[in-house]
């Protein structure tokens, strides 16, 4: 009966060159480990699964509870993740409160797995990144404070969904929410975390960031951040709240962007990877309540080439 509800649901509005991929209701964050190869993290569940291109899963999902130190089927809120070289990978969570703004420790995490032919934890994961932004003096007069205090999706929110590898081994952390108007122009927030290695190999060590940038998105928050293999980036910019207005950017890293051409009629991308070079499939969050009332072997969500 399930299977039977979400198909109809879903192919009302599937296109017929969408590739579907089991076992999640979404990927709302995507890391191309090998030729045609990704894993992919679940924001509802603290768990990575790998797949190939064409959406045949790979392995068993990868379970994150006991090393992210949260109670079993809690929610980190995985939103981003970045190949950093070598088979490691970062991933970060989004760092906000609930839909009510109560506070959700288990969402406070930043860590890295590695990729040698399958998946393994690294080091420490660490619970302190956004402590130690708010009290960054780069920072601390941005109203982050303030704003980390109110729903994810609320005006002044804060959410973090994006996460890239940038120059000399550091991090670029894009946030969804809050925005910064910027001469008359709502602007998005990236972070640069200068020391992403030393964090998780050392655990001790204190969060280094580099002064703020704002990216101009037309009034939009940054919902996927990715670097390409050419060393330019793709950004999948939204709306803070559930509103589908939807774009995609190219980056180069230092001036502004610029908007590209996608279709995402009836598709909500949550992250992009890259297919080939210059080519990328962007990643949907299809998680109805009906998907996610589902046995996790009838979940699903649907990857979308874009031109």
């Amino acid at each position: 009966m399930i299977i039977a509800l979400l198909s109809m649901i879903t192919s009302a509005f599937a296109s017929q060159s969408d590739i579907r991929f089991p076992g999640a209701c979404d990927g709302s964050a995507a890391v191309v480990v090998a030729p045609r190869l990704f894993v992919s993290a679940y924001d509802e569940r603290n768990f990575l699964l790998t797949f190939t291109f064409d959406g045949e899963p790979v392995g068993s999902p990868f379970d994150l509870d006991r090393f992210l130190n949260v109670p079993a089927g809690s929610e980190s809120d995985l939103e981003g993740g970045a190949l950093a070289g070598d088979g490691r990978i970062y991933w970060i969570g989004s760092h906000g409160r609930n839909k009510n703004a109560k506070l959700r420790p288990e969402r406070h995490r930043f860590f890295a797995t590695q990729w040698d032919g399958k998946l393994s934890t690294v080091g420490h994961a660490r619970s302190d990144l956004l402590d130690a932004l708010l009290s960054d003096p780069n920072y601390k007069d941005l109203g982050l404070q303030s704003a980390s205090t109110n729903a994810p999706e609320a005006e002044d929110g804060l959410n973090i969904e994006g996460l890239a590898a940038a120059p000399d081994a550091a991090l670029f952390i894009g946030f969804r929410n809050p925005l910064f108007t910027i001469n008359g122009d709502k602007h998005a927030l990236v972070v640069t975390l200068l020391n992403p290695a030393e964090l998780v190999d050392k655990g001790g060590s204190t969060p280094r960031f580099a002064g703020p940038r704002y990216l101009n998105l037309g009034g939009r928050g940054i919902r996927s951040l990715d670097r390409l293999k050419d060393g330019t980036y793709r950004i999948v910019a939204g709306a803070i709240d559930d509103n589908k207005d939807f774009a995609l950017f190219s980056w180069d890293g230092t001036t502004q962007p610029s908007q590209l051409k996608a279709d995402f009629t009836d598709f909500n991308p949550e992250a992009l990877i890259e297919t080939a070079p210059g080519a990328v499939m962007a990643i949907s969050d299809d998680g109805t309540d009906i998907c996610k009332a589902a046995p996790a072997s009838e979940q699903s969500f649907r990857g979308r080439a874009l031109p």
